[in-house]
């Protein structure tokens, strides 16, 4: 939700509350009750989506040496 507001001196006016965002959004790694996190200057959300299909998450693939691979697949000189 978002509010415009008028702040002069000691008085404080606030406007109608307004929808940002609307669905559903996952919680965050550090604090699975908040679901967004805004950017440093303010000026942005970030919010992860639920994914439309499912997650299988009973596999971790771990690469190991990966810099040498990548080095061996795709030599810096071209070669």
């Amino acid at each position: 939700m978002a509010v415009d507001y008028v702040a002069e001196g000691d008085s404080f006016a606030a406007g109608r509350p307004k929808v940002l965002f609307s669905g559903e959004f996952v919680g965050n790694a550090i604090n699975s009750d908040r679901s967004f996190d805004v950017s440093p200057d303010g000026q942005r959300f970030l919010m992860i989506e639920p994914s439309e299909t499912p997650n299988d998450a009973s596999q971790l693939i771990l690469v190991q040496n990966w810099f040498e691979e990548l080095e061996r697949l795709a030599p810096p000189d071209g070669h």
